[in-house]
């Protein structure tokens, strides 16, 4: 199992900094739909929907992923505290597990959720291919996100005393969280620092950019656990098989489109975006 996991995790890192560093625009954003959509698919499989309803749902994931690109930055921004407005609500369901599991009931709910989790994802990495340094701007979410997911994991493994969410994910602890924050603030330090070799960077600047770092760990902390709950939800084990050793897509979206947008905002707010 864990070979079959490298392998997987293996080809997907060549694919995905293939598709950042050598894809155009337009190229890159067919590729993060085509990832997005895959996402959806899973989602209403999960649902245990037919075959007619997931394709009408993926069509009108896509209708609204084409709008948001014709619509710009204008549309994309408020879209983006929409989120992160979701997200925050979301951590309340998470906590009040499995009583809030009363909210997925009706199939409609459902869907509408995975339109929010997954849509805004999408605009958030379309949003950054726009930046003139995108490739590491792409690079370094990726890379907070995966050290915070790592350093949570070492440190829930050698400190965790508490349980974050029993009901829903039993190994993830207090203890980890804060392990994966504290990481993620100490890497983004460490990026501060190389990028003030090259630039100027004001007070304010390095305190939004570490508060963003601190935050973007939490979120993708809450995306990992509201996707397992949807799956205990739907009493499934993985979103699906297409990534040996790894589940589904969305076993892998989770944190990222739960953190994607507030990494915008972030960059907004520093004037990079």
């Amino acid at each position: 199992m864990l070979r079959q996991r490298l392998i997987t995790a293996a080809v997907l890192l060549v694919i995905v900094t293939s598709a950042v560093l050598w894809l155009p625009p337009r190229g890159f954003r067919w590729f993060v739909a085509l990832v997005i959509l895959l996402g959806a698919w899973e989602w209403g499989a999960m649902l245990k929907l037919s075959m007619t309803q997931r394709g009408a749902y993926l069509a009108l994931c896509a209708a609204l992923m084409s709008a948001l690109r014709l619509g710009g930055s204008a549309v994309v921004l408020p879209l983006m505290w929409v989120s992160v407005l979701w997200w925050l609500w979301a951590f309340t369901l998470v906590l009040r597990y499995p009583r809030a599991g009363l909210w997925w009931q009706p199939v409609p709910l459902a869907l509408l959720a995975g339109l929010i989790v997954l849509v805004p994802g999408f605009a958030a990495l379309s949003e950054l291919r726009t930046l003139e340094h995108y490739g590491w701007a792409i690079a370094a979410f990726i890379t907070l996100v995966a050290a915070a997911d790592s350093f949570a994991y070492f440190t829930g493994r050698a400190l965790g005393r508490r349980a974050l969410a029993p009901l829903i994910s039993p190994n993830k602890t207090w203890e980890g969280v804060l392990g994966g924050m504290t990481g993620c603030v100490v890497l983004g330090g460490a990026g501060l620092w190389w990028l003030s070799l090259e630039r100027a960077l004001s007070v304010n600047a390095c305190l939004l950019a570490l508060l963003g770092c601190l935050t973007l760990a939490a979120f993708s902390v809450v995306g990992d656990l509201f996707e397992s709950m949807f799956k205990r939800y739907c009493q499934v084990k993985d979103s699906g098989s297409l990534l040996p050793g790894h589940g589904g897509i969305l076993d892998r979206l989770d944190s990222i489109t739960a953190a994607a947008p507030l990494y915008v905002l972030v960059l907004h707010g520093l004037g990079l975006l």
